[in-house]
């Protein structure tokens, strides 16, 4: 969320003529937000840093979920995205092949099982391969 409260007024009014009609209130509405959840005891737990998240749960990717569904508004999606995102900077975290990833996987024609989906790549770059089986589906 840094790049959230980085972005000055001008810069999230931008945001929202370009996303469409009616989308700038939601960003208002969003931005309003942001203290709230700052605010919150998860955060201060990791003071900032999701690295102590991560250290807290030991390396454990389900711990990892779990941990960050912690948070206001942060389900299982979204802790799921966090942890196929993150594996590019997080190895320990790999293979992060979520039901998501399997399902475009298996319409793809490509294994879903996690280790042999993640054998196609080099380890470096399964945060990225994962994200293109994504936005396949999204393209459909």
């Amino acid at each position: 969320m840094a790049y959230a409260r980085a972005a000055s007024r001008l810069d999230v009014a931008a945001a929202g003529r370009r996303a469409g009609p009616g989308r700038l209130p939601a960003l208002r509405r969003e931005h309003r937000e942001l203290p709230d959840r700052r605010g919150h005891p998860a955060a201060g737990a990791v003071s900032g840093d999701l690295r102590r998240l991560r250290d807290e749960a030991d390396g454990d990717p389900a711990a990892v979920k779990k941990l960050l569904q912690e948070f206001p508004r942060i389900g299982p999606t979204g802790a799921d995205i966090f942890c196929r995102e993150v594996q590019q900077v997080w190895p320990g975290l790999r293979p992060q092949i979520d039901a998501k990833v399997r399902a475009v996987a298996r319409k793809a024609g490509l294994p879903t099982n996690a280790d042999d989906l993640a054998a196609l790549v080099a380890g470096d770059d399964l945060a990225r391969f994962t994200a293109a089986l994504v936005r396949l589906d999204h393209e459909d």
